[in-house]
This record gives structure tokens, C-alpha cells and sequence, in this order.
């Protein structure tokens, strides 16, 4: 036969194969859900690993400080890592040289699903040198998603996420930010020229490396990358990231009507 047919009952030609984020241009680390499905239900992790090939794995060190790993609802019974709003976070304390980008390209996506909380949570925080410098993912007070680069470079987006399981999207592409949910727009968009160029740790669910405004909910995936360059991602890329990310966590539902992907994961 010249056509088979994927799991989801579309028929591809013979050898085609999932896209990854592996082919992506310029990725930096792609700390990925699959490595938590082989470890212990309801016992916390040290590590949660990168399969990009980049070597960068985030880390707690401090027992009571780790992450929990759940089998979540959210994400179709994976194993997912849990944060509890108090103490959970995980750290590369050296960040790689290639996020020392300049003013060039960056982009991030997650797989998330918050619990409601009254103060900021932090996604991730990226070589925050301080509120001037900083590539910083978190949901505002109101739940409202933001990627903040300083003081008079915000991009976000209008809904509350708090409560429900989202695939989040940020990037700065030729000086211009967007943030997308679900693969809809967010609607407040801005321009950065900021330089990201310092030595600033990598933090999961935490602003700072000693803990701050910390992640309440649960974290699937995360995958981000950046360089000097700029015009490194397009629409195309980005909705290729999202359609992967939304059916490997098992929320391709939550993708906006539109989407290329919706219906299925990208393939090559």
C-alpha cells in the first residue's frame, strides 16, 4: 500500500514520522514528559531531563524542595511533576552560553496546568539579572499569562489560566513579543531590545534560584530556545511546537479550532 494509517486515522504516506522539537532551528533544551513516565507515582525527582542533546537537565538539590511526580487527569493519566505553591522548584544553576542571545531570538512553550493562587507564579525565569534583564514566563495575580523581558517590554495574554491545563507560547522574533494560548494570540503584544547576555541561573516554578513567587500546579513539558539570530521561528515552526507539545500531553483539545494540528501531531 502507498498510504498507512496513524494512530489517529489519518493517512499518511509510508515512512512518515512524528515531527519533534528536535528539528527545530536553534533549540536550546527540551526538558521533556516521556522521561518522567518510568519514575515512582507520588515520590519526588532530583532531575527533570533534557532530551534536546544539549545537556540541560534542571535539578533540585534539596530534598524537601523537589517536585512531586503525579499521575495527572489533566494530561491523560501521565506522570507529570507537581508544584506546591511553598517550597517546589528546580534550577540550572549555569545557564548555556547559547541563551546569552543578545538582542536576538527567543521562544518558549510549556505544558501547565495551575491551581488558583492570588500572587504572581513563575513559569520559568530565564538569566534574570533583574527586573531589566530577564526572559521571565509566569501568570499574574489574575491568572493572566505573561512573558516579561524588563519593566517596558511585556507581552500577555487576556484570559485567567488559573484552574485549567493550557499549552502556553512566548517568543521575541525579530525584536517583536507575542505570547499565545492554545494557540490563539495573546492580545497585548510588544517590541524589545533589551540584551540578555549574563550568567543568571534557569529556574522551574521559581522567579530566583533561592525561591521565589513559585509555581502552584502541575508542569508537563517545557521547551525553549533562542539566539543571536533573528527570524529563527515562524507561525509555521511555532504551530509545528504547539501540535507537537498539545497531543504528546494529551490536551490536543484545548487547541483553538483553527489549528493546523488540532486533529493530529505534526509529521515529516
Amino acid at each position: 500500500s502507498s498510504a498507512i494509517k496513524s494512530h489517529n486515522n489519518q493517512t499518511m504516506p509510508v515512512g512518515s514520522r512524528l515531527w519533534t522539537p528536535r528539528e527545530l532551528p536553534h533549540l536550546i533544551a527540551w526538558n521533556s514528559v516521556r522521561t518522567l513516565q518510568n519514575l515512582t507515582a507520588d515520590a519526588t525527582t532530583e532531575f527533570f531531563y533534557d532530551v534536546s542533546g544539549n545537556v540541560n537537565a534542571l535539578r533540585q538539590t534539596t530534598e524537601g524542595k523537589r517536585p512531586t511526580v503525579k499521575v495527572s487527569s489533566d494530561f491523560g493519566n501521565l506522570k507529570v511533576l507537581d508544584f506546591d505553591a511553598s517550597t517546589d522548584f528546580m534550577v540550572k544553576s549555569t545557564p548555556p552560553d547559547s541563551l546569552d542571545i543578545g538582542d536576538g531570538d527567543f521562544f518558549f512553550c510549556a505544558a501547565i496546568a495551575a491551581a488558583a493562587d492570588d500572587t504572581n507564579q513563575t513559569i520559568m525565569s530565564l538569566q534574570r539579572e533583574d527586573n531589566d534583564e530577564e526572559l521571565r514566563l509566569f501568570l499574574q495575580a489574575n491568572g493572566r499569562f505573561t512573558f516579561r523581558i524588563s519593566g517596558s517590554e511585556i507581552a500577555l495574554a487576556t484570559a485567567n489560566l488559573e484552574g485549567s491545563v493550557n499549552l502556553v507560547y512566548a517568543e521575541r522574533i525579530d525584536g517583536a513579543m507575542r505570547v499565545f494560548v492554545n494557540g490563539t494570540v495573546g492580545d497585548t503584544t510588544d517590541t524589545s531590545t533589551t540584551a540578555i547576555d549574563n550568567s543568571a541561573a534557569i529556574c522551574l516554578g521559581s522567579l530566583t534560584s533561592g525561591g521565589a513567587q513559585l509555581f502552584d500546579g502541575q508542569i508537563a513539558e517545557v521547551v525553549y530556545g533562542g539566539s543571536t539570530s533573528k527570524g529563527i521561528m515562524n507561525d509555521n515552526k511555532r504551530q509545528l511546537l504547539e501540535g507537537y507539545m498539545a497531543h504528546r500531553c494529551n490536551i490536543s483539545s484545548r487547541l483553538v479550532s483553527t489549528h493546523p494540528y488540532k486533529y493530529g501531531p505534526p509529521r515529516t
